[in-house]
C-alpha cells in the first residue's frame, strides 16, 4: 500500500512538472493579450495567439487554449481592419479571421455548450456575409445557429450579450431595431459591471467591456442622442485608452474627451 501511494505521489509530481510550461505559456498569453487590448496593438495580439498555440503543444487544456487563441486572433483581425494609422491590412485580417474560425470551431467540437465560442463564431460568420446575398444564403443559417446556442448557454454572460447586441446594431435598419440593439447592449453593460465587482477566478475572460461601451456610443449616435453617445465613448476610453475609434467619434461629435 505504501508503494502504491508513493507511486501515485511521484506520478502527480511528474504530471505537475510537465504541465508547468503549458500553464506558464497560458498566463503569458493572457498578459500579452490584455496589454495588446489596452493599447490596441495588432502585433501584440499575434504574439498572444502564438503563446496559446505553444501552450496547446505543451499540454494545455485544449478547449481553453484554443478559446484564447481564437479570442486573440479575433481581436487581431479587428485591429488589422481598424488600426491606429488607418492602413488596413485586409489580407492579414482575412487570414486572422480564418485562423480564429478554426480555433473556435475546435472549441465547440470539444465543448458544444461553450457560449463565448459560439457567440464569436456567430459574429465572425456574420462579418463574412457583409451584405452579400450568396454569402448570406451560405452563412446565414450558421450565424443563427451559433447565436441561438450562445444565448441558450450564456444568457448571463456579458460577452455573449455584447456580441449579440453588436450584431443587432450591424443589421439595424430602423429606430425600433436600433433601440432593440441598445437594450441588448445595455443588458451586457449591466452584466459587465456586475462581473467587474467580482474577483477574477483563474483565467476567466474579462475582455469586452470597452467594446460594449463603444457600440453603445455608436447606437446612441445613430439615434441622434449625441451627448449620451459621447458619455459612452468616454467610458470606452477610460476602460481601453488605445480605443482610437472612440476618440475619433468624440472629435467627430465635437465633444471633449
Amino acid at each position: 500500500m505504501i508503494r502504491l501511494f508513493t507511486a501515485i505521489f511521484c506520478a502527480t509530481i511528474a504530471f505537475a512538472q510537465a504541465d508547468a510550461p503549458a500553464q506558464r505559456l497560458m498566463d503569458e498569453g493572457i498578459r500579452t493579450f490584455e496589454s495588446a487590448l489596452h493599447d490596441w496593438h495588432c502585433d501584440g495580439f499575434r504574439q498572444s495567439a502564438e503563446r496559446f498555440d505553444q501552450a496547446l503543444r505543451s499540454g494545455a487544456a485544449p478547449a481553453e487554449a484554443r478559446y484564447w487563441a481564437g479570442v486573440a486572433r479575433f481581436h487581431r483581425m479587428l485591429c488589422l481592419r481598424h488600426p491606429h494609422d488607418g492602413g488596413t491590412d485586409r489580407k492579414s485580417a482575412d487570414e486572422a479571421m480564418q485562423s480564429a474560425l478554426g480555433s473556435l470551431d475546435a472549441v465547440i467540437e470539444i465543448e458544444p455548450a461553450h457560449a463565448e465560442a459560439q457567440a464569436l463564431l456567430g459574429t465572425l460568420l456574420g462579418m463574412k456575409i457583409q451584405g452579400g446575398l450568396l454569402r448570406a444564403i451560405l452563412h446565414g443559417p450558421q450565424v443563427a445557429r451559433h447565436q441561438s446556442q450562445a444565448l441558450k448557454h450564456g444568457a448571463s454572460n456579458p460577452r455573449v450579450r455584447y456580441l449579440n447586441g453588436a450584431g443587432l446594431l450591424h443589421t439595424a435598419k430602423s429606430a425600433r431595431a436600433l433601440n432593440e440593439a441598445l437594450d441588448e447592449l445595455r443588458a451586457a453593460e449591466a452584466l459587465f459591471e456586475a462581473e467587474a465587482r467580482r474577483p477574477a477566478v483563474g483565467r476567466d475572460p474579462r475582455w469586452g467591456a470597452a467594446g460594449c461601451q463603444q457600440f453603445i456610443g455608436r447606437t446612441l449616435e445613430r439615434l441622434d442622442r449625441d451627448k449620451e453617445a459621447a458619455a459612452a465613448y468616454r467610458k470606452a476610453l477610460s476602460l481601453q485608452p488605445g480605443d482610437h475609434e472612440s476618440a475619433a467619434a468624440l472629435r467627430r461629435l465635437n465633444m471633449p474627451p
